[in-house]
């Protein structure tokens, strides 16, 4: 056909891993610039997230069995009651929320003292972006590692895997500490 141009299948993954590797940095910069200039909130976080449940995550029925108990898997477990273990709990919610396609779950989860996306917003991130590399319902992180900054910021490093496969081989997630309670910071607000 003349004026259609047709992308091998490795070029679309290529194109899509790069939109994906875009946003995260958008957010992370979005986090920082904010926290960069001083700039404070102009209201406290009005709903912390819930507390640590010890009931098992509700896992759908496409979802494997043997992967419900892990949805994180840190390469060395976190003291309890440490910024560590507190980290990995709200990390492991988000990945719920996505696997469950829980988006008010996974908004409530988000840093309140920026700009949190709308629902419609989160789903064409998670349309667009993340459903293009697999089924979001076998989304699980193994290698965890967690980094706890001066300023009241994390980042983890894991292998993102869907069920069994390697989804991403090196993932990063961001998170902030505010009035003592940890929020996810990544894929949370829009830009502007």
């Amino acid at each position: 056909m003349v004026g259609t141009i047709r992308f091998p299948r490795i070029r679309r993954l290529s194109l899509i891993t790069l939109c994906l590797a875009t946003l995260l940095a958008v957010a992370i910069a979005c986090g920082r610039s904010d926290e960069s200039s001083g700039a404070v909130a102009a209201s406290p976080p009005t709903t912390p997230p819930e507390p640590t449940s010890t009931a098992a995550p509700t896992v759908p029925p496409t979802a494997r069995p043997e992967l419900a108990a892990g949805l994180i898997i840190p390469v060395v477990e976190p003291e309890p009651g440490s910024d560590e273990a507190a980290i990995f709990d709200v990390f492991e919610r988000v990945t719920r929320a996505l696997r469950t396609g829980d988006l008010d779950s996974y908004l409530a989860l988000c840093n309140p003292s920026g700009s949190v996306y709308k629902i419609s917003q989160l789903e064409f991130v998670l349309d667009n972006v993340f459903s293009q590399f697999g089924d979001l319902t076998g989304l699980n992180h193994r290698d965890v590692t967690v980094r706890i900054f001066k300023d009241d910021t994390a980042l983890t490093e894991s292998i993102m895997y869907e069920f069994d496969d390697v989804f991403f081989e090196s993932f990063s997630y961001s998170f902030n500490k505010i009035d003592g309670i940890w929020y996810a910071n990544s894929n949370c607000s829009g830009v502007g």
